[in-house]
């Protein structure tokens, strides 16, 4: 029930969150398990599955479980994202994400994979990525 997220540099800096159903430890390697959107939250192609997915009839991203998530921490930057007022157990986490499974509402500013691992630890999304964003801290460029 760990909140993780993956930075991701390519087509544009941003981290993708997922949320940890469960470690196996192995001899060769850690195995993670995920929940996360999976398409256009985690897809080079981000911009233009985005843009696709406001067409209902061609959304390209959904929730789904992953097995043994391809994550190198000697490679890749990981965060652990702590919820320290988080009353909903770990467990529980997990059911309330596994339950959102096959969901396809993705959305970049309103239900990305940040917002889907914000819910399932306390029921509201939001992302902290949009959110600043969204604040004054971005200026547009004159192209």
């Amino acid at each position: 029930g760990d909140h993780i997220a993956r930075k991701a540099n390519w087509p544009f800096f941003h981290y993708h969150h997922m949320l940890v159903t469960a470690v196996i430890l192995t001899a060769a390697r850690p195995q993670v398990n995920v929940v996360h959107y999976f398409g256009a939250s985690s897809s080079p192609f981000q911009f233009l599955r985005s843009w696709l997915a406001r067409f209902s009839w061609l959304n390209l991203s959904t929730v789904r479980e992953d097995r043994d998530f391809p994550l190198d921490p000697e490679r890749e930057y990981i965060l652990k994202i702590d919820h320290p007022n988080c009353k909903i157990s770990a467990d529980g986490r997990i059911e309330r994400a596994t339950r959102r499974i096959g969901d396809d509402q993705y959305s970049v500013t309103k239900s990305n994979c940040e917002d889907f691992v914000f819910y399932a630890f306390d029921e509201s999304s939001r992302s902290v990525q949009v959110r600043t964003l969204s604040n004054d801290n971005v200026t547009p460029l004159d192209v």
